[in-house]
């Protein structure tokens, strides 16, 4: 009889499973989506309505990309000397 039960409850599990792959299957092609890759097409609105908070991300990667352009149009012997220094002051700072 436990056996029956077990073997009842599996079917039951399977078709549930196959009922909700089905189902998703149906509205993930549903005809009705508003953009045509499928993907969300969000104009960066919050739940509140208000918009999106600005793009820090994008903000820092552009400042870096400012300062290594000014690092870059350094003479090589001015990099050299300013590495010499750095590590002067790391090694003074774990001296002391």
């Amino acid at each position: 009889m436990s056996n029956l039960v077990m073997l009842t409850c599996l079917l039951t599990v399977l078709l549930t499973c196959s009922e909700l792959e089905s189902t998703l299957r149906k509205h993930a092609t549903a005809s009705g989506s508003s953009s045509s890759s499928g993907a969300f097409s969000g104009k960066g609105q919050t739940l509140g309505g208000g918009p999106a908070p600005p793009d820090l991300a994008g903000e820092v990667k552009g400042t870096l990309d400012k300062a290594s352009a000014g690092f870059n149009q350094l003479d090589p012997q001015v990099k050299i000397f300013g590495g010499l220094l750095v590590l002067y002051l790391v090694f003074w700072y774990l001296q002391g």
